[in-house]
């Protein structure tokens, strides 16, 4: 697991926010709100700002931004695919909400990113006890492993 701090601006956490519905297709599930990505204009833009930390050889395979109300946090699970999981943190001004990573509390401020592989360390995120807690959640594979067109989804909500 590797703590990255500062590597969004907040420029660009402060639009990711704003504007999610320019970047993102609702697709909620049960009672926290996830939005996977739109296209790959949208999938270009939002990792250009990860360059300076995404490994070489690496493709994403999802992008998701996601909103944990009060009340809302996500089990500790491990990811079913994937080599490299970013979580990145778009907002700090909420309480509860850390990442957990095999049990360890993890406070990101705004624009830290936390790496780890997905697949091996159960993660997840605490309950959010004041205000809103915005993220992005990005899966990155080994390029030689897999074909790499990150698959567009459609909601109907």
């Amino acid at each position: 697991m590797i703590k990255h701090p500062k590597i969004l601006s907040k420029g660009f956490c402060k639009e990711i926010i704003e504007n999610t519905s320019n970047y993102f297709t609702p697709a909620f599930r049960g009672n926290w709100e996830v939005w996977n990505i739109k296209d790959s204009e949208s999938a270009e833009y939002i990792l250009s700002e990860y360059n300076d930390i995404i490994p070489d050889g690496m493709k994403p395979l999802w992008i998701n931004f996601i909103d944990y109300n009060v009340g809302v946090g996500l089990w500790e699970h491990k990811d079913g695919q994937g080599d490299l999981t970013f979580i990145s943190a778009l907002n700090d001004d909420f309480e509860g909400g850390e990442v957990v990573i095999d049990g360890a509390k993890i406070s990101l401020k705004q624009g830290d990113v936390v790496a780890f592989d997905g697949t091996k360390l159960k993660h997840g995120v605490s309950e959010v006890t004041k205000g809103n807690r915005y993220s992005l959640s990005i899966w990155l594979k080994e390029s030689n492993t897999i074909d790499f067109k990150i698959q567009f989804k459609k909601t109907i909500i």
